[in-house]
């Protein structure tokens, strides 16, 4: 089974390596964790932008330097791509779904292609996305 991390738990992730380590201990040999490019392009585009941001050489060095860390950790799981398969299938899932963000519908219709579990905190505003599986490992 692939595991499909959105945005949220990256960074969780990210913050706090040990969070996930026993669920990531119960994977079987079959299973794999993976982002979705579209969680690649939200993690790099925040990352850029404290970096566009820097006023001064120090916040310039350490908005770097969170650019390195996000690349490295990025880097530490496969990355499925934005198919044409998950664009055509967010087009359908974006048809009549509210408000709800872009990324977010993006990141579901890639896990559908992919036949993945989506991994995220908020596993409730995904429960109306058929074919979709959530499940939560912050929280529980």
């Amino acid at each position: 089974m692939i595991y499909l991390w959105d945005s949220d738990t990256f960074s969780w992730w990210q913050r706090a390596p040990g969070t996930f380590q026993s669920r990531l201990d119960r994977l079987g040999s079959e299973d794999a964790v993976a982002l979705s490019a579209v969680t690649v392009h939200e993690a790099l585009r925040g990352r850029l932008a404290y970096v566009a941001q820097a006023r001064d050489e120090r916040a310039y060095r350490h908005a770097l330097a969170a650019l390195v860390t996000a690349v490295g950790a990025l880097s530490s799981w496969p990355i499925l791509p934005y198919t044409t398969e998950a664009a055509a299938r967010f087009a359908r899932l974006r048809s009549g779904r509210g408000s709800r963000g872009m990324a977010d519908l993006r990141i579901a219709a890639t896990a559908i292609e992919a036949g993945a579990v989506l991994v995220t905190r908020n596993a409730a505003y995904y429960s109306d996305l058929p074919g979709l599986t959530a499940e939560n490992w912050v929280d529980g």
